[in-house]
């Protein structure tokens, strides 16, 4: 008896193109910052915990805890080495972020909650004002940066965990428990419409103020 095998090659299913926005950055240790954020966000979208809703892998939450401790290092740097000479020639940069409705979509929870903390965190640093400088970190920006790392930190830190072994129903530091909404199957659309956009702080119609005017003259105000 003979039995044939039939041998091919594997050919993936390409997954789904994730949309991002282009953004320029002109400060290198900024820059470097914002390349490991953005590929921990797109790493979310494709990590095995995006295929569950409430359930998330110990092995997505130490690579986590690793981007961010890769985040924090470059921002020492950039405090530290902030008067370093850049040469003659400014240089500019591109970061590629996934859009805010791509974070909206996202599938599992706890990865969406990081997601959502480390794109707050993109857009401080990418609209800095010491992002269109060379090395230069300045106050404002230094104040504003290390609020934002420190609170997304601790954040993800609640919600996922560092993923190493601990008491936990699983045996490992998972973080919170999220809860689970898989009775609901797909929500389509989901209850935000998997929808977020970019504006700038005064867009939008103008709205009448519920607050009256004071007069703020003198004589007016002796009347």
């Amino acid at each position: 008896m003979k039995t044939e095998l039939e041998v091919s090659n594997p050919q993936p299913t390409a997954g789904q193109k994730i949309r991002v926005h282009r953004y320029n950055i002109r400060n290198f240790r900024l820059h470097k910052m914002l390349q490991t954020i953005s590929r921990t966000m797109l790493f979310l979208l494709e990590a095995d915990s995006n295929n569950a809703s409430a359930t998330h892998t110990a092995r997505d939450s130490r690579n986590i805890q690793t981007a961010l401790a890769n985040v924090r290092s470059e921002w020492d740097r950039a405090k530290m080495y902030r008067d370093s000479p850049s040469g003659a020639l400014e240089r500019e940069y591109s970061i590629l972020l996934p859009e805010p409705s791509e974070v909206q979509r996202m599938n599992n929870q706890k990865s969406q909650c990081v997601a959502q903390e480390l794109y707050n965190l993109s857009t401080v640093i990418a609209f800095s004002d010491s992002g269109k400088l060379q090395q230069w970190v300045g106050e404002g920006a230094s104040r504003d940066i290390e609020t934002a790392l420190s609170i997304a930190e601790q954040v993800i830190l609640e919600t996922v965990g560092d993923g190493q072994v601990g008491d936990s129903l699983v045996g490992f530091n998972v973080g919170a428990e999220a809860a689970d909404f898989s009775i609901l199957g797909s929500i389509a659309p989901d209850v935000d419409e998997d929808r977020a956009g970019l504006a700038e702080p005064s867009a939008g119609e103008v709205e009448p103020s519920v607050v009256p005017d004071t007069p703020d003259i003198a004589s007016k105000l002796a009347k």
